[in-house]
This record gives C-alpha cells, structure tokens and sequence, in this order.
C-alpha cells in the first residue's frame, strides 16, 4: 500500500489485514521501490498524488521489470486526479479506485485482479514447462485455424527449418509445397480427407519436409483436432518431430543411409542444377557372415567417413550404399569449375589405406572403387548409385582398384535395365525357352537330355545365360523362370516320344536352386507337370547347382530323399566348383555327378588338373553314382573320359543345345548313322 496521508493509509492497512491479506505500506514513490525490488508482491495499491515522485512516476519504473498479469496495480485517485487516470491505464495500471475508498469495491476488484494474476503465473509456468518437455524432445508445436487455411509454428521449429520469424504464419499450400515431391500427393490428399471426413480426431504423418538450405528432414506430425458446434473441424494443433536419426542413419554403420543420400542429390539438383559433383562408391570386401569383421569395418566406416570430413573440405556427403560394406561418398568439385577424379582418388585412397592399416586384424580386408563424375543438372543424370555400383562392380571385375563410370557402362546399364525390364514378359510369354542338348552314352548312344535356358530378344538380339540369370535370381523371377523351362522341357520330351525320335527310357535334365526345392508347393508342382505331360518321374533328372547351398539341412536330405523314392533322378552338377564336401556328397542320394567342364577343357595340358579329373571318377564310382563328364570338344577328350570310366558325356564335340526343330533334324541324322 502506498500512501503518504498517514491516517488514510494506515487504516486501509488494518482492514487488508482483517481481510485476510498480509500488507506492507510505504510513504512515498522511493520507499515503494524499495519494497517492490526486495520483496514478492501479488499486488500494489498506488496513489496518484504521491509527494515528489508521483505515482505515474512510480508505475512506469514498476512496469520496466513486470506486466500487469504477473504484477497488478491498482490506482488510488482523489477527484481532481482524475485526468491522469488514461495515461495510468495506458502506461500499465490494471484498475483505479477512488477517493473516499469503497473498501467493498476495493475487496472486489483486488480480489479479481489477484487471482488473474495468479492463473497467469500458473499457465507461465505450465507453458514453460511444456516448452522444456517439447526442447527435450525435439518437438515443434503447429496450430491450424481450419477456416483461414493457415498453420502457426512455433520458434523451436522455425529454427530447425531455418525459416524467419515472419514465416511463422503461412498457408496449408504453402506447408505442402515444402514437402518432398516424393511424398506431396500422399500429404495432400490425407490432409483434405481428414479435414473433409474427419473419421478420427487424432493424426499421424510421416513424410519429409525440405529446410530453407534444400535439404530434407524426416518428421512425425501428431495431432488432435477440436469440433465446432455444428461437429466441423474448427482448430486442429500438434507437434512436429524430427525423425531423420531414424530415417536417415544406417542400422549398422550409423552412417547417412541411402535414402539420404538420394534425397540430398535431389535437394541439390533443385538449388543448384548446373552443379558438379563427383560420387565415389567404396566396395569393402570381408566375410559379411563374420560379427568380428563386421566390427572391424564398422569401426573402418566411422573413421573413415570422420577423416574425410576433416582433410577434405570438399567432401559433403560419406554414406552407407545399398549394402552395409557399401562406403558412398559426395564431393564438389576440387577444382573451381572442373571435377578432377584423379586428384580426387589420390586424396581419398591413401586415407582409406590408412585407417585399414591401423585397424587391428583388418588384414583380410579389402576393396574396389567405382567413380560418377555428375556434371550440370544433377536431376537428370538417371540412376547415379545404380551408375557408380555399375562401375564397382566392373573395376572388381578387371581387378582394378578404381573405374570410372563411362560411355560403355552406361550403354551397359542401359542394357541391364532393359533386360530387367522385360524378363518377367519373356517368363510370360515364353520366349526364355530351353534348348536341349543332348547327353551320350559311351560318345554313340543317347541317353539323355540337358536343358539350358536361351533368350532371344526381340531388340538385344540372343542374350547370354550368364546375363540373364543372375537379373532374374536378383529380381525375384527365379522360380517362375524355372518353372516355365520345366514346362516347356517335359513339353519337348513328350514331342520327341510321340514323334518315336527318343525311346521310352530318355530323360531331360533341368536345372534348380536349393532354395527352390525347399518351396513348399515344389514337390506338388513337380508331380502335376510330369502328369500333365504324360511322363513319370524317371523322365525328369533334377541337377541341383553345387553353388547354390552351402551346407545340407535336415529339410534338404528329407526334401531330396522323397524325391529319390519317387523315382526322380538326382544330379549334382558343376561338382567341385562349389562348397560340398565328401561327407555332404555322402549324406545325400544323388544318382549322378557331373564333372565340370573347367576341369575337362584343362585336364590334358594340366597334370594336376587330369588328376583331380581321375579322383573326381574314383569318388563317384565308389559312393556308385553315374558320371557325366561336361564341355567336351574334342576327340582326344572323349577317347580318355571314356577309358578313365566316364560313360556319358555331353559336348559340342558331338552336339550343341539346340532348339526343337534343329533338334528333331539332328536326331533324325543321328538315328541314321
């Protein structure tokens, strides 16, 4: 209470006091300062006409420190101070009373103003608390009026945007226009759905949001919407939070992912389309299936990328690939103007060699490089990683430890795409179709056939198994491939039977994966096509790749054994080339063994090569399996396999695969002589 008539003052004292209030009084304007910087005040009754300083005087120093929700001021005024009272009120006084005092209306209104104040000292606190909790959490708070179309952000997440203050306030569109083109369609439509049917009060987005210097982030929007009277969405309000730790750092290496890497050429196609970068692709090469070698590289990944960052101020991006051992970094140029590759290699290379050689027990690993050199508009520059893994893979290759990715590998790239493209319409369409070739007994006789897969396309020309099958194993289309061949090879068989060009007993090879034969509709599938094609199991020899597994489960003996006891014939193929060992070869009922033709086509310019030939023969007529013996091209080859004890054998020495109507011609011959 500040009051300098003595009487007046201390008997509004007394009755606060009795009101239950604990009062401190003051004379004058100094003495009232005085009080209020050294003590908490929930209120302040201020007469005007103080002595020296006045009481607007007294106010305006109250008010350089506290607003009048924290701190009210009720002005006391006599009748002739009545035309100060507007400047009171609009220098930051709450109330006025006058002279006499109503003490009932001054109960009243302090009352009133005290437990304004009060609720305004508890929503501050709350507030405050509230921003503490989204700070810890990475949040930002959004607010949409429905109506006006527009979204309030809050500072915290502005700043991460690194948006202005006066961008505080902006538009659903302008909101949207900021998101990912990625992602664009998708946010529209669901936010016009939710505002439109609002199904549920709640949303949950995840999608992401570009910053003021192009690049993106991953957020969550959560929010809660708040009906009007008539049930429409009047105010929705939620927060934003980051996500991109998620979304863009690999499990493993803990390095930006791929999918960070896309969408940051993509921000820098946007804002800077003539720029030129330079991507280089670090193939590591290490047991993946070893915990300790993956340690060891993922140590080798993060002091890598950290050194990088450090001694090459060029570099703006180390990723991980589509494969963890799969190191990405993108750089500028390091010349003005020019992406010197050279320069760039022989800065990268040596602090690569570095931290291998410093990493304990890092000795088996390895590495090959593949270089993109990016120029002008980067968003036209068709699939980058998928460019620069191209030339990884080609440098692995020729055993070189760095290519750059060039005029031939793109037209190879274009060629592996369009074969991608289109195989799964070839399987379809039947146009990968089997050519069989025939197997001989004793060089003479026929026994057999194998089928190999051939694909003439339509704009390629013929393409090469070993070109198309790894694009169908990568691409998922194995097993319908395989499917389709064995169709058409039982189809074929039947054909020959009915036209009397083979007899009864002649069977055709078809090649599978392990994998393949585990499928849980392969037995079914392979019973109904020997059925459908009026053949029985002996017609059909399943030559299992020795490549394709690398040990024998319980479900592949059990898989293999009923297979067997239904009369199928089963061959291991390419034997020696892969992983089995005599105990696996032992453990399974294979009737035939093939020998490779790698070892055939060297076994007579290589001692050590006809040896493992002539122990590759003791072994199977020991454990009784028949051999076929593969690739042979000339007489000298057959004349030893055959005293050695090989009595089938399949070659162009007497025949190449063939398709249906050469082969019906050349058994038509054969038959002749």
């Amino acid at each position: 209470m500040v009051e300098d008539d003595a009487p007046s003052r201390q008997l509004l004292v007394r009755r606060l006091s009795h009101a239950g209030w604990q009062v401190l009084d003051a004379p004058d304007g100094p003495s009232a300062l005085e009080i209020v910087a050294t003590h908490a005040l929930s209120g302040i009754l201020l007469d005007m006409g103080l002595p020296g300083m006045n009481g607007l005087e007294v106010l305006q120093r109250i008010r350089q420190n506290s607003t009048p929700l924290i701190l009210p001021i009720i002005m006391v005024t006599a009748f002739d101070e009545r035309d100060y009272l507007a400047e009171a009120l609009s220098k930051g006084a709450n109330d006025f009373v006058s002279k006499p005092v109503d003490f009932s209306a001054l109960k009243a209104r302090l009352k009133a103003h005290l437990a304004l104040a009060e609720t305004s000292k508890s929503l501050s606190s709350l507030q405050a608390r509230q921003e503490l909790i989204l700070r810890g959490a990475n949040d930002g708070i959004w607010e949409l009026d429905v109506q006006s179309g527009r979204l309030n952000h809050s500072q915290r997440w502005l700043a991460l945007l690194q948006c202005q203050s006066n961008q505080a306030d902006m538009t659903i569109e302008q909101w949207i226009a900021r998101v990912h083109p990625e992602d664009q369609d998708r946010i529209a439509m669901f936010i016009q759905d939710y505002l439109g049917g609002h199904q549920s009060e709640t949303l949950s987005l995840e999608y992401r949001i570009r910053r003021e210097d192009g690049h993106y982030l991953w957020i969550h929007t959560r929010g809660a919407a708040e009906p009007d009277s008539s049930g429409q969405y009047a105010y929705v309000a939620g927060t934003h939070t980051n996500i991109s730790k998620d979304r863009y750092k690999h499990q493993v290496t803990g390095l930006n992912n791929i999918a960070c890497l896309s969408d940051f050429l993509v921000s820098m196609g946007s804002f800077q389309p003539e720029k030129s970068l330079g991507i280089l692709l670090i193939i590591f090469n290490y047991d993946s299936q070893s915990p300790k070698e993956r340690d060891i590289y993922r140590h080798i990944a993060e002091s890598l990328a950290k050194e990088l960052y450090l001694k090459i101020p060029q570099v703006l991006q180390v990723g991980t690939g589509k494969e963890t051992n799969h190191l990405i970094i993108i750089t500028e140029p390091m010349q003005t103007g020019n992406l010197n590759l050279t320069e760039m290699i022989n800065t990268t290379i040596p602090i690569i060699n570095n931290i291998i050689l410093q990493s304990s027990d890092a000795g088996n690993i390895s590495y090959h490089c593949g270089l993109l050199e990016m120029k002008h508009d980067i968003t036209n520059n068709g699939e980058p990683f998928t460019n620069v893994l191209a030339a990884a893979e080609h440098a692995a290759e020729m055993n070189l430890p760095v290519y750059a990715f060039d005029a031939s590998l793109r037209e190879k790239s274009e060629r592996k795409k369009l074969i991608t493209k289109s195989i799964l319409e070839a399987i379809v369409k039947k146009n990968i179709c089997p050519y069989l070739q025939p197997i001989l007994l004793n060089g003479r006789e026929i026994a057999g056939f194998e089928s190999l897969a051939r694909w003439h396309h339509e704009d390629l020309g013929m393409i090469s198994p070993a070109e198309f099958l790894p694009i169908a194993r990568t691409s998922g289309q194995m097993l319908l491939m395989t499917q389709s061949l064995l169709d058409q090879s039982l189809e074929a068989l039947n054909l020959l039977r009915k036209k009397r060009l083979v007899g009864d007993q002649i069977y055709v090879s078809v090649n599978f994966e392990a994998e393949q034969l585990l499928h849980s509709e392969f037995e079914y599938m392979l019973e109904n096509e020997t059925q459908r094609h009026g053949l029985h199991p002996h017609h059909l020899c399943i030559e299992l790749v020795e490549s394709s597994w690398l040990d024998v489960s319980k479900s592949l003996r059990e898989c293999l054994n009923r297979l067997r006891a239904r009369g199928y014939m089963l061959a291991l193929d390419d034997f020696g080339t892969g992983y089995s060992s005599l105990s696996m070869l032992n453990q399974l009922p294979f009737s035939t063994l093939k020998i490779d033709q790698s070892f055939v086509r060297n076994m007579l310019s290589n001692h050590s090569t006809q040896s493992l030939v002539e122990a590759i023969i003791a072994i199977a007529k020991a454990l009784k399996l028949r051999i076929i013996a593969e690739g042979v091209e000339t007489l000298e080859e057959e004349r030893f396999l055959l005293e050695a004890g090989v009595e089938l054998t399949q070659g162009f020495l007497r025949a190449r695969p063939m398709a249906m109507e050469a082969l019906q011609e050349w058994l038509g011959e054969h038959s002749q002589q």
